[in-house]
């Protein structure tokens, strides 16, 4: 679990579950968590916050979630906020690239900088996850950075 100041770099599968602790600020660093599809593992998130969480982005970082999964899970009443300069690529496969799964709601999700690419192949890029997501998704903010969504054939909109 990645404990606030925690900052993770590096490339990592899957088979790796990593989540972030409740009120943790962690910084990714040139981090990749990739494997979705490629392995007969669990279906997780390729990050999960456990609770408010915040991610400062630096440089490039990739990030994948598996069958019905988003890249980052962000819990019903939870937010999770993003600052920082680098580059965020993030992929949900049925789920959200950022947010719910394909039967969970989304919290909050904050964007005040970085460049983010979030593209879901079955839900929304970011907020709500794909087929099956009747409920809709917590508050979207940005307020600033560049962000690309790109949503899935599935994906839910509001």
């Amino acid at each position: 679990m990645a404990q606030d100041g925690d900052i993770l770099t590096g490339t990592r599968s899957l088979k790796a579950k990593i989540s972030i602790a409740d009120g943790a600020t962690v910084t990714l660093q040139n981090f990749t968590h990739y494997d979705a599809y490629t392995t007969n593992i669990k279906p997780e998130p390729g990050i999960t916050c456990e609770g408010n969480a915040t991610i400062i982005l630096k440089s490039e970082n990739v990030i994948e979630g598996t069958n019905e999964y988003p890249g980052i899970y962000v819990p019903e009443n939870k937010t999770l906020t993003i600052n920082g300069q680098g580059e965020l690529n993030a992929k949900g496969f049925s789920g959200a690239a950022i947010g719910g799964t394909s039967y969970r709601k989304s919290g909050n999700i904050v964007i005040n900088g970085g460049t983010i690419n979030a593209t879901g192949t079955g839900g929304s890029g970011i907020g709500c996850g794909g087929y099956g997501c009747k409920e809709f998704c917590g508050d979207i903010t940005i307020n600033g950075g560049t962000v690309t969504a790109t949503k899935g054939q599935s994906a839910n909109s509001r």
